[in-house]
């Protein structure tokens, strides 16, 4: 079956469930304007990454120097020997005592991760999947991952980063701390009391930092944007991203660009904060009233929250907690990602739940509680539609999907009297 397309029309989760669903081995290609990446998959399992333009024996001697397992020299005197003996950059440094095997296998695993999850954050592009009988990968130095591991961390990051985002929304920023080292200590340090001894004195005062957000402190100096902080953390591009999300938000460090370089237009949702308003219209007050005036329409229309008509979810349950409509939203979605998976697969839309039953993408209990079906599943224009049943004001995920292929028609009926071959006998 050829697997071939663009994301607009199915996400990479969408075509990773599929491979791992159905235990491919091949590789998968997707191209954007900017790289090009290969996911080698064997059974349903990833064991390699690559990105073009750089390879990814380049990315991993960084990984192992920002990790601190080498240093730039042992880095340096490794690529010497690749290029004159063509060997593999794992095998010259355990080889060469740089590194040991356990501490190469979690770095390759990290770099192979990192190329992947930097993958979730595309939104176009085009993707092809090659299936081959079988492919040959570093076994000793590389142990498969499995895709659903890749899927739950994938889409948490996913989640997670347009928030971050909204803090930090570009790597040029600058940043510096706005507390002392004596002012905190990070969790996990403090010495242990073994006798009880321990009275509630300064340490208690301290604020309490995360390991991250340690590693990530320690490298603001005032002078070096976020992009450079990344080169040279240890973490990886989303945990440093995260950390400096999470400082952020405690007040610990601030952008010292905001108050140095003035925005441009391009950046009017920041920009108009910061312009002085001295002889000039400040926005301010009438972003206030913007978002006055959408609390007072949204509260008119009878809906709970006042910017609940950003949701996606309408309407909102009334008569249930928001644990007991989470949960259902959350079973919801992975329901219509399996949708997505049959019509992938197939190439025509479910006749029902059921349907999806029948190939094994779901469990009976997935749509079925106390002997009653929780959801149904309805065509609408441009794609399908998830109700939820059985509860007042029930949840609706829309799906859109490409319409399916029209069948071909069908040959024409032969003639009820066929034609005599031979005139000449009746």
């Amino acid at each position: 079956m050829a697997l071939a397309g663009t994301l607009r029309d199915f996400s990479l989760a969408d075509i990773f469930q599929l491979i791992s669903f159905q235990r491919k081995t091949g590789i998968l290609t997707l191209k954007s304007q900017d790289a090009t990446v290969t996911v080698s998959v064997i059974n349903g399992t990833i064991v390699s990454a690559d990105s073009l333009p750089k390879r990814i024996d380049d990315h991993l001697g960084q990984v192992l120097v920002k990790k601190g397992l080498i240093t730039a020299e042992q880095l340096e005197k490794a690529l010497v020997i690749q290029a004159e003996t063509m060997q593999k950059m794992g095998y010259i440094l355990t080889h060469s005592n740089f590194i040991t095997t356990e501490a190469l296998k979690e770095s390759l695993q990290t770099q192979i991760l990192q190329i992947i999850f930097r993958l979730f954050r595309w939104t176009d592009g085009e993707y092809e999947f090659a299936q081959s009988e079988n492919l040959d990968y570093d076994k000793e130095f590389i142990n498969p991952i499995q895709i659903e591991n890749v899927l739950m961390e994938g889409m948490r990051m996913l989640d997670e980063w347009p928030i971050i985002v909204k803090k930090i929304p570009s790597f040029n920023l600058i940043f510096k701390p706005t507390v002392k080292p004596n002012e905190y200590i990070v969790e996990g340090s403090e010495p242990i009391d073994l006798l009880g001894l321990a009275t509630s004195g300064e340490d208690s005062s301290k604020i309490k930092l995360s390991s991250n957000e340690n590693f990530v402190l320690q490298l603001l100096n005032g002078t070096h944007n976020v992009q450079a902080i990344i080169d040279c953390c240890r973490l990886t591009e989303f945990e440093t991203c995260r950390a400096l999300y999470d400082l952020l938000s405690r007040n610990l460090i601030i952008d010292i660009g905001k108050l140095k370089v003035k925005k441009p237009a391009a950046d009017i949702g920041r920009g108009l904060v910061l312009v002085p308003t001295g002889g000039r219209w400040d926005f301010r007050p009438t972003l206030t009233w913007i978002f006055v005036g959408i609390s007072i329409v949204s509260l008119a229309v009878g809906i709970m929250r006042p910017f609940a008509i950003f949701y996606k979810i309408h309407p909102p349950i009334l008569n249930r907690t928001d644990a007991q409509r989470a949960a259902r939203f959350v079973e919801m979605k992975k329901i219509a990602q399996k949708i997505r998976v049959y019509y992938l697969h197939s190439h025509s839309y479910p006749t029902s739940l059921v349907s999806l039953q029948e190939v094994d993408l779901i469990f009976p209990e997935e749509i079925i509680d106390n002997g009653m079906q929780k959801y149904d599943l309805e065509v609408r224009d441009g794609g399908l539609a998830l109700r939820e049943l059985g509860v007042k004001n029930p949840l609706i995920i829309r799906i859109e999907l490409p319409a399916p292929p029209t069948p071909p028609p069908p040959p024409p009926p032969a003639s009820a009297t066929a034609p005599n071959a031979n005139p000449q006998n009746p």
